[in-house]
């Protein structure tokens, strides 16, 4: 599966396939671009197949549904969606175009790395663990970046 977004602040593109010999695939992925903001998220369902793809789509209808909320408390929520399930691993971003600025916290095996024109490289360590329902500790960091910027998010399925 590929989706692009695209406007006069960003341009995105996703890659997603299926494990080999699996009909389904234990990662989702939520984007959404305006004018003012983009928010993204990637969840990798624990394990692989229908329960991990049950786990990994609650998150991306999390992200979905309140992608007006602030990064730590749509994590939170994505937390407590995993009682009862496989659990998961989540990374969200949410990026303000006007103010150039970008959120991001992470929780397991979601990998974020951003490169800077000028050459500069930003590559937060996630918090250690997965999302299953149970109390957690966030990491969530806020910064700036310059005009040109890549950002990448995988997993690594």
């Amino acid at each position: 599966m590929i989706q692009v977004e695209e406007n006069e602040h960003i341009q995105t593109l996703v890659y997603q396939l299926n494990k080999e010999g699996k009909s389904i695939c234990g990662d989702s992925f939520f984007m959404k671009a305006d004018d003012k903001e983009l928010i993204c998220a990637v969840a990798d369902g624990l394990g692989s197949g229908s329960l991990a793809n049950e786990s990994s789509a609650a998150i991306k209808d999390l992200v979905e549904n309140y992608a007006n909320e602030d990064v730590e408390s749509i994590i939170e929520r994505c937390n407590q969606a995993m009682k009862n399930k496989r659990g998961a691993t989540a990374s969200i971003l949410k990026i303000n175009f006007e103010q150039r600025q970008f959120t991001y916290c992470s929780i397991g095996n979601v990998r974020f790395i951003l490169h800077s024109p000028s050459g500069e490289s930003f590559y937060p360590l996630p918090i250690s663990g997965y999302l299953s329902g149970k109390p957690q500790k966030y990491k969530t960091h806020t910064a700036t970046y310059e005009k040109g910027s890549k950002f990448i998010i995988h997993t690594d399925g």
